[in-house]
């Protein structure tokens, strides 16, 4: 007969609440498989670029895990019911680290590292209720802007490029459409069925240099720097890139001879 004293009842009774409410998280490299086994089957979220991210809710927090070839290489964790907390992060933390290298603070980058710098985590730039960690050698080897800009483009060529997107405000006179691709979300503008116009930001931490200098090669290169006005102009000062003005987070591209017609 199972022993009924009150200690052993309540260490039930914890137990029972510990499993509940003990943080589950998908580990990077495992299978939608092996994720299943712990997470349940979970749904699919969007695609980012050619990457699959799955939404996974369990123990009052949801989890989107991307894969790539069947592997998890990035998560973002947020609670239900309000922000994620230190002891939260702490937890999740503990539990991807648990049989591999430990995470280790690095004030400098304000993130956590780990596995010589293979593996990232920290609070998600610009979505602080998102607890994000990932494969920064998988994820950046994945990363692909060779099919970026399609400046004077109409949206089926677009969409051929991007995949499809979704409407976003439009600019006075003009439409907009948002995409995502491989890690980015671009934003597109068209003017009398033509794009005119895009705005890139990346999805994990601002844009790079190294980020604007790829952006540029797959613009078609060509573009000069110009000091006083704080951007690059290519074919006179027809085409226009820089950090956007109020966004410093998006770098941008347009075609200022288009938009002016």
């Amino acid at each position: 007969m199972m022993n009924t004293h009150p200690f052993f009842r309540a260490a039930l009774v914890f137990i029972a609440f510990t499993a509940l409410t003990a943080p589950a998280i998908a580990r990077l490299g495992e299978t939608k498989t092996e994720i299943a086994r712990r997470f349940g089957k979970g749904k699919t979220y969007r695609s980012r670029g050619g990457w699959e991210q799955r939404e996974y809710p369990k123990n009052g927090m949801t989890t989107y895990v991307v894969f790539a070839n069947d592997k998890s290489i990035w998560e973002l964790t947020k609670r239900n019911d309000k922000k994620i907390s230190d002891s939260d992060i702490q937890d999740l933390l503990k539990d991807a680290s648990a049989g591999g290298p430990p995470f280790i603070w690095h004030a400098d980058q304000k993130c956590y590292l780990s596995d010589n710098g293979k593996v990232k985590a920290g609070r998600q730039p610009r979505h602080d209720d998102f607890f994000s960690i990932m494969n920064v050698e998988a994820v950046t080897g994945l990363e692909d802007v060779s099919q970026f800009v399609c400046l004077g483009k109409t949206a089926n060529e677009v969409a051929q490029r991007y995949g499809p997107g979704v409407a976003a405000k439009p600019r006075e006179g003009m439409e907009q459409y948002e995409y995502e691709k491989n890690g980015y979300t671009i934003q597109v503008v068209f003017k009398n069925g033509r794009s005119v116009w895009e705005l890139f930001k990346r999805e994990d931490k601002d844009v790079t240099d190294e980020d604007i200098v790829k952006i540029l090669t797959a613009a078609g290169g060509g573009f000069i720097w110009d000091d006083p006005a704080k951007c690059f102009f290519r074919d006179g000062k027809r085409f226009q890139a820089q950090m956007e003005p109020g966004h410093s987070d998006f770098f941008s591209i347009k075609d200022t001879d288009a938009i002016a017609r």
